[in-house]
């Protein structure tokens, strides 16, 4: 667990620019392949069929397309031995708008 929140914490520290959704998708098929897990890499178009219009909105504001990942341990609807869902739901979503500020500025603190 140590080592997975240890991976976590420094692809999150990596910036942006250095992780876009098609590189954290890319981390997370790795991830998979080295511990046996299914994985779907949901693109736009997938995105668009299924009527997620805030998650592709919020997509525009980069160049880099969002991702939606879905990592499993087993078979797609598997559940383990208390009939819990197994699955890690996870976003690749990159906004930027060159130096607006989407945070407002009071109680805002650095």
């Amino acid at each position: 667990m140590g080592e997975g929140a240890n991976l976590a914490r420094a692809l999150a520290n990596r910036s942006a620019n250095d992780v876009s959704p098609e590189v954290l998708a890319g981390e997370a098929r790795a991830i998979a392949e080295r511990h046996g897990l299914s994985i779907d890499v949901l693109g736009p178009d997938k995105a668009a069929e299924l009527g997620w219009a805030c998650f592709l909105a919020v997509g525009r504001g980069s160049d880099n397309p969002p991702r939606m990942i879905v990592l499993r341990s087993g078979e797609a609807g598997a559940k383990d031995s208390s009939g819990r869902n197994l699955a890690i739901v996870g976003k690749g979503v990159c906004f930027g708008l060159r130096r607006i500020s989407i945070k407002p500025a009071t109680g805002w603190k650095r």
